[in-house]
């Protein structure tokens, strides 16, 4: 049933193929089909990848910081797709590609409406530094672009876990102290955004980065 709804729109399957055989998620030969990718990954984790790309393209917005937006988030899923596959820590985090792929939906869904006014931010550096923005969405708006996010994904029926994560991942404390799943993801989710704004216009990693990550 799943392969059939996916297979009735060529460019969903055409993504989900792309993501079942990245680095993220590919085990051995590459997937050719969306009954391999199913067999591979399991019922739940396809429909929770769908969900992420459709959810991820409901914001066509062509706002000249949405592209911006799009890449860094599809560098995010990357590098903590990759964490989640290598670290055997990650294993209590659940499906970390998909958190890196939503937790920046809320800034998409604002370009689309124009919720903040980003056009009035003075300092290049709030939108290259993961914590920055955040502080002076709420000190605009009273909340910033992770609630915003969490509240599209709530109002879309994903799993409350994930919702949490993309609500806290700019409030660690709040997240850890939920503790569990919620903090591990948190954790590692901001590991893979600090990296992703870091490797911006680079090709590697600076020791003192590393340490202070």
């Amino acid at each position: 049933e799943l392969r059939v709804a996916i297979e009735q729109d060529a460019a969903l399957a055409s993504r989900l193929l792309r993501v079942v055989n990245s680095a993220a998620y590919r085990r051995g030969p590459a997937a050719r089909s969306i009954d391999d990718a199913v067999v591979r990954l399991g019922l739940q984790q396809v429909k929770g990848i769908v969900a992420g790309i459709t959810a991820f393209g409901m914001f066509p917005t062509e706002h000249p910081l949405a592209d911006d937006v799009r890449v860094h988030c599809a560098g995010v899923a990357a590098l903590v797709g990759v964490i989640g596959r290598e670290w055997r820590g990650a294993r209590g985090a659940g499906d970390l590609f998909l958190l890196g792929l939503l937790h920046d939906i809320g800034k998409l869904a604002s370009l689309q409406v124009g919720e903040f006014p980003y056009g009035e931010v003075e300092d290049p550096q709030t939108f290259q530094t993961p914590d920055r923005l955040p502080v002076w969405e709420r000190g605009q708006a009273g909340y910033d672009h992770g609630a915003l996010g969490a509240t599209v994904l709530h109002g879309w029926d994903f799993d409350d876990r994930l919702v949490k994560v993309v609500a806290w991942h700019h409030e660690p404390g709040r997240a850890y102290a939920e503790g569990a799943e919620v903090g591990l993801s948190v954790a590692l989710l901001r590991v893979g955004d600090a990296l992703g704004y870091h490797l911006r216009g680079r090709r590697e990693l600076d020791a003192g980065f590393v340490e202070t990550l």
